[in-house]
């Protein structure tokens, strides 16, 4: 049996010819895509499982999706919260929730349990790990309830459902994103651009602290929304610094940041994004919708709070 190459040509066997170069051993042989898991939005409003059922009773329209995707989202934070996992933990788990609706349908599967198994793959992938037990009864509990009960326990029955279906989604869940399940961290990028420390012996900037917390809360609305396979994570951190800038009416240029890049373009697509996408939810009750937390911003504003304007008027790619 020959090994042929990517041309349907068997390799010529040269004893005498030593190969260095380990891609020249396999080619032909390994070919593994790249998948940037990025999709426009008129794939995710025409394409999505959800919309793409054999039987078309129990499809759902893109509205009813967004809305499902910010209740999970908010039942995972919630989950989040009350095992005291780091706001690391629950944005990587909220990525790999919105890429696996990319993948399988709600109708199928239901929102909490999703939710509550990619945070419970999360806090392994980010060395934050928690006993299973303990995910078991904190998601159980706040999705019978709506906060945490002591009467799911290892004898009840609640408890022993759950702890199965988490079990078996977690094998469908690394299945279906392809054991990708260390996406770039927003919360990380936005510690690092600001060049903070955890050092308790460094003192950080105190301004560069608000903004830091301030972005991440924004980061957690935001990502009640799909942004996160619709944007790269760059584009989203920026978002969350010009927002946090313009709720705190202070200028993004007048701190220092570590090779981190904006494209104004790029943050204002993402911001013109976020606003639409972000009606679907109005007509949800509180605490779902978020369109009344976010800064109402102009092209002009959003520049003006970037401070990377030429004399000429052109916009540049800022570098902060």
């Amino acid at each position: 049996m020959s090994i042929e190459n990517k041309y349907g040509q068997p390799y010529k066997q040269d004893s005498q010819k030593n190969i260095t170069n380990p891609a020249d051993y396999f080619e032909g042989v390994i070919d593994v895509p790249v998948y940037d898991w990025l999709f426009t939005l008129d794939q995710i409003q025409r394409e999505s499982p959800s919309r793409r059922l054999t039987n078309i009773k129990q499809r759902i329209g893109f509205t009813e999706e967004s809305q499902k995707r910010a209740k999970g989202i908010v039942y995972l934070f919630a989950c989040s919260k009350q095992l005291r996992l780091s706001r690391c933990v629950a944005l990587t788990a909220s990525i790999l929730f919105h890429r696996f609706y990319m993948k399988r349908d709600f109708t199928n599967y239901h929102y909490f349990e999703i939710a509550a198994t990619c945070l419970f793959i999360a806090s392994k992938s980010e060395e934050c790990r928690r006993k299973l037990s303990d995910v078991v009864k904190v998601c159980a509990s706040i999705a019978l309830t709506g906060r945490v009960s002591d009467k799911v326990t290892e004898e009840s029955k609640i408890y022993w459902k759950w702890k199965d279906v988490i079990v078996n989604l977690e094998e469908l869940v690394l299945e279906v994103l392809c054991f990708d399940v260390t996406p770039l961290n927003p919360y990380k990028i936005c510690f690092g651009a600001l060049n903070l420390s955890e050092d308790d012996d460094q003192q950080n900037d105190e301004g560069a602290d608000k903004i830091f917390s301030t972005s991440i809360n924004y980061l957690e609305l935001l990502s009640r929304l799909p942004l996160s396979i619709l944007f790269p994570v760059d584009t989203i951190c920026g978002l969350g610094f010009v927002l946090s800038c313009a709720s705190s009416k202070t200028k993004l240029s007048k701190y220092s940041f570590d090779q981190f890049e904006i494209n104004l373009d790029e943050v204002w697509k993402c911001y013109c994004t976020t606003i639409k996408l972000a009606q679907n939810l109005e007509k949800l009750r509180q605490p779902f919708p978020i369109l009344a937390h976010i800064p109402k911003l102009s092209h002009e504003s959003l520049i003006k709070i970037c401070g990377s304007v030429d004399a000429g008027g052109e916009r540049e790619t800022t570098g902060i």
